[in-house]
């Protein structure tokens, strides 16, 4: 069945991997800050969410989307620490604008929140795989303002009866967000010739890594097939420490790396263990990831 789509974030680095589907007319939001990555087949509107609540309220109204994914935020952890109230602003805001805009011209929508893993804050070994029911205790701004988005949607659902999902996403492998662990490691294999030094964080945090483009069918799946008003854990389930998996960037390169610890890489409150227990999402979709870590 066809459907209208609109998606907010777009042109980010995961919002992009949405797009095109073929499927569906989609419309994307996309910052008019950057111009991102960006499909031709592809309508965008650029608008600054957290500011133009009138432009957005006007785009809803006319194209009366039947789904809406909302992934504009500022993602940044590490940032989060030292710019606080920009992206704690931002992230808020950015929500407020798009359920005010659906409670007032499109109620029958169905929301995908893409919310976070980070949301769940410090967990401890024996609190993993940690489950939807799990506390909310973020530890970061950043994860401070998912959790306020998730507050947002809820409230909004519960008083207005909109339709929604919240999606929680563990970590993840995408070229296009240089901020991500793996992705800065890559960058600094790639730019050297010989042994390359790679300047790092934590090593010892323990994460599940899925590909994004696993995360984004897996979106698609939560609004075909999720109940609504309930969260989801998005991820893998086969846990790695940072420093191992920089090892195995080392065999894939084929190249030897000079480890060097940088003190503005590590988070004033770490977040050093996260595994996901994926079993709700697995049984309503399906889904499992197809792309190895390896690969």
């Amino acid at each position: 069945m066809k459907r209208r789509v609109l998606v907010t974030g777009a042109t980010g680095a995961m919002g992009s991997y949405l797009l095109p589907n073929t499927e569906h007319e989609i419309l994307g939001i996309g910052s008019p800050y950057r111009p991102g990555y960006r499909w031709s087949s592809v309508h965008y509107e650029d608008m600054d969410l957290a500011s133009d609540r009138h432009g957005f309220n006007r785009i809803v109204r006319l194209f009366k989307p039947d789904w809406v994914f909302h992934l504009a935020s500022h993602a940044n952890v590490r940032e989060s620490f030292d710019s606080p109230y920009e992206i704690v602003t931002n992230n808020i805001n950015c929500t407020l604008t798009v359920l005010d805009a659906l409670r007032q011209f499109a109620p029958g929508a169905r929301l995908i929140h893409c919310s976070s893993s980070e949301v769940y804050g410090a967990l401890r070994e024996d609190e993993c795989p940690v489950l939807e029911s799990a506390d909310i205790l973020p530890v970061s701004p950043y994860a401070a303002s998912k959790a306020a988005q998730e507050n947002l949607v809820t409230s909004f659902g519960r008083s207005y009866e909109l339709d929604y999902v919240i999606t929680r996403a563990f970590g993840y492998v995408n070229p296009r967000r240089p901020d991500l662990v793996l992705t800065s490691f890559a960058a600094q294999f790639n730019s050297a010739r010989l042994s390359p030094h790679v300047e790092h964080g934590n090593l010892d945090s323990i994460r599940t890594f899925c590909d994004a483009r696993d995360v984004a069918r897996a979106y698609w799946l939560a609004a075909e097939k999720c109940a609504s008003g309930e969260v989801y854990n998005i991820g893998a389930t086969d846990w790695i420490s940072v420093g191992s998996a920089l090892a195995q960037m080392e065999v894939v390169a084929d190249k030897k790396a000079l480890r060097i610890p940088k003190e503005s890489l590590l988070r004033p409150a770490d977040v050093s263990y996260q595994v996901p227990n994926v079993d709700k999402f697995k049984h309503e979709t399906g889904w499992l990831p197809e792309i190895s870590f390896k690969e």
